[in-house]
């Protein structure tokens, strides 16, 4: 069975409240996507409460509704370049059964570069572990990004529970192998349990034929940079195939964009005339 726009979701969460959301919907409408825009209690930074709890609860709501497809993605900084139709059709072409998620930048930090005091003491002593997922790659990038991931919900499902049951074997320090016993020296157990970013790497230790990592960018990328507001989308496209996929500037063919912050949004959306026009008509 392949994904359809009659049994797939793509559904998001209200994580933040800027205006930016606003952007991206109206890249949804632009290209037919119907979004279920999910409300969470949970506040910074806990954004596994924000984002992930609230969506494995609707994807088993989704499952019993009989939806087989699910495109998760950040509310607040991921824009659609294509139509519904095409995004599904990409989809189909690249899914191997895995949960297929965006690649990040080659050598990126995050998470391990900490903006509150809560955290302040892991500062960059983890860099190994990117060493480990890149081995030696440098030109394109295994390290998953979870502001944009896909699947069949029943995968979806599991590796949420799969995650959770690391997240709590890890604050209990249970662990499973040397690298854990290293990382677990490194990172505090709470920020496991509230990161959905370091959560699902530690898992993707793990269990890594539960992952796939877009480094490619045949489907969505993160890769929203200030030279994408020079030229023409698709010329971009094409002038930067030959660049290394590390700079962040490559787009290859993906359909789907995480800019990764958002403060690019407005101008980005602008620029290619990736929204839908809003009008209010008077009397």
């Amino acid at each position: 069975m392949k994904a359809t726009a009659q049994n797939t979701i793509f559904v998001t969460v209200a994580t933040d409240r800027r205006p930016n959301a606003l952007i991206v919907m109206a890249t949804a409408r632009k290209n037919d996507v119907f979004v279920h825009f999910l409300r969470t209690e949970a506040a910074p930074p806990d954004y596994w409460g924000m984002k992930v709890q609230p969506l494995y609860q609707h994807l088993k709501q989704q499952q019993e509704m009989g939806k087989q497809y699910f495109v998760f993605f950040d509310a607040y900084d991921v824009f659609f370049l294509k139509h519904r139709d095409e995004i599904l059709k990409r989809f189909n072409d690249v899914y191997d059964g895995r949960v297929i998620f965006n690649a990040d930048y080659a050598r990126s930090l995050y998470p391990y570069t900490n903006r509150t005091e809560l955290f302040a003491h892991d500062e960059l002593k983890a860099t190994w572990l990117i060493d480990h997922f890149q081995n030696g790659d440098s030109e394109t990038c295994r390290l998953l990004n979870a502001g944009l991931f896909a699947g069949r919900v029943e995968h979806g499902i599991e590796l949420i529970e799969t995650t959770m049951l690391v997240q709590s074997d890890f604050r209990d320090h249970k662990l499973r192998s040397p690298m854990e016993q290293r990382l677990y020296e490194d990172i505090s157990a709470e920020k496991l349990r509230i990161d959905d970013q370091m959560a699902f790497w530690m898992t993707m230790l793990h269990y890594p034929h539960l992952f796939h990592v877009d480094a490619r960018k045949e489907l969505f990328t993160v890769a929203a940079t200030g030279y994408m507001l020079n030229d023409d989308l698709e010329s971009y496209r094409q002038i930067t195939r030959s660049r290394p996929l590390k700079d962040g500037t490559c787009i290859g063919n993906a359909v789907m964009i995480h800019s990764a912050g958002g403060f690019r949004n407005m101008g980005f959306a602008y620029r290619h005339r990736l929204y839908e026009p809003m009008s209010w008509k008077g009397e």
